[in-house]
């Protein structure tokens, strides 16, 4: 685990459009709010909200590896993660704007079939990163 985990785990979620994930980290580890606060200015988390943005902090959290990384990548990264262009539409169904077809699984079907779409954000934001963090 660490950066490049949680880096992949980020882009992930803005290429399917999923900014309310990110939103919700950046007011946990930047703003300092609490899971009920962030799930009650994020109605998106539904009537489970705390309990779904516990789960969603958790996972980013695991994915860098420790609670301080997780918030120094993402004060780097989250500017540049609002402007990732949603490659995933949900309609009835969800469709991949990179290829055309309809998907049941957007995030696997990113990581399978796009990898090199995933690759290429995940290694501009990590030059950011460590550039920001002065380490080659």
């Amino acid at each position: 685990m660490g950066l490049r985990e949680l880096t992949e785990h980020l882009v992930l979620r803005a290429l399917v459009g999923r900014l309310e994930d990110i939103e919700a980290l950046k007011l946990y580890l930047l703003d300092g709010l609490s899971p009920s606060e962030v799930a009650a200015r994020l109605p998106a988390f539904g009537r489970h909200g705390k309990t779904v943005v516990r789960g969603r902090i958790r996972r980013a959290v695991e994915a860098a590896g420790s609670l301080r990384l997780a918030a120094y990548a993402l004060r780097t990264a989250y500017p540049r993660l609002l402007e990732v262009r949603s490659a995933v539409v949900k309609g009835s169904g969800y469709v991949c704007l990179l290829c055309g077809r309809r998907v049941e699984r957007p995030l696997h079907h990113l990581r399978r079939e796009h990898r090199d779409v995933v690759e290429g954000l995940v290694g501009e934001l990590l030059e950011a990163v460590r550039g920001a963090r002065g380490v080659g």
